[in-house]
């Protein structure tokens, strides 16, 4: 992120689509190792009670 000076509201903010693998995106090292990583610790960390399951499925 950049420290400087903030952008007039009015001026539009540049998007960049995914890779789909953020750990890709933000140039980390071993990136589809994180990713894995990420996405076992996803199903086994128990939902807090209370809170809803994500239902959605993903591509491997």
């Amino acid at each position: 992120m950049s420290k400087g000076k903030p952008k007039p509201k009015d001026e539009p903010i540049a998007i960049e689509e995914s890779s789909g693998n953020v750990f890709a995106d933000l140039g980390l090292k071993d990136p589809e190792e994180l990713l894995a990583k990420a996405q076992v610790e996803i199903r086994i960390r128990p939902t807090p009670q209370g809170a809803k399951a994500d239902t959605r499925v993903t591509s491997a």
